[in-house]
């Protein structure tokens, strides 16, 4: 990780850390992405690099609009969620996950995403900003190769005491998927659902 004088705001010098490198990204442009994020830049000056012919910055890119955290990055992880690149849909479906307002974005993309890892993403970001109707997604996905997400989704649902997270059909589900490969997992989602 080396330091680059910054595009961004004038010649802030910063170290770019290994996570906000992903696939081959010119450094200008890494670096430019990394500063909008550490500098809190409103999601806006990440447009450009949302919409790149490269899908490793249109990633890249996902990842700092999650990071912000700002509800105003909704739409643009929306059209990233819809993304022709699985690897890029699969950022915007973790960035969501991070932000504020999403839910919605979040349901529809259930509805549609065919690809296993970005479903799987998709599974944990409902579970972090769903509410009470991920439940009807994320119950009968305990039985299909999105399994483990889905039993990790249902478990951050009712952390976040998410009304019907903890009652006797979610826990009934949890307990019918011990007979499966996520036993460790559901075991922790139902001590997590009766904190």
């Amino acid at each position: 990780a080396g330091t680059f004088p910054g595009p961004v705001a004038g010649t802030l010098d910063v170290p770019i850390p290994a996570d906000a490198r992903v696939g081959a990204l010119p450094a200008t442009v890494a670096q430019a992405i990394w500063q909008a994020e550490l500098l809190r830049l409103p999601p806006a000056a990440l447009a450009n690099f949302a919409v790149d012919l490269s899908p490793a910055v249109r990633a890249r890119a996902a990842d700092a609009l999650g990071r912000l955290r700002d509800e105003a990055a909704v739409q643009a992880l929306a059209a990233l969620a819809a993304d022709p690149d699985a690897d890029v849909r699969a950022h915007a479906a973790f960035a969501l996950g991070l932000t504020p307002g999403s839910a919605s974005v979040l349901g529809k993309r259930w509805g549609l995403e065919t690809d296993l890892t970005t479903r799987r993403a998709l599974a944990t970001a409902l579970g972090r900003q769903g509410g009470p109707e991920a439940l009807e997604m994320l119950i009968p996905a305990l039985t299909g190769p999105a399994s483990t997400a889905a039993a990790d989704g249902l478990g951050r649902l009712a952390s976040r005491k998410v009304a019907g997270a903890t009652s006797d059909r979610v826990v009934s589900a949890l307990l019918d998927t011990l007979t499966t490969p996520i036993f460790d997992l559901v075991v922790v989602q139902i001590g997590r659902a009766h904190v």
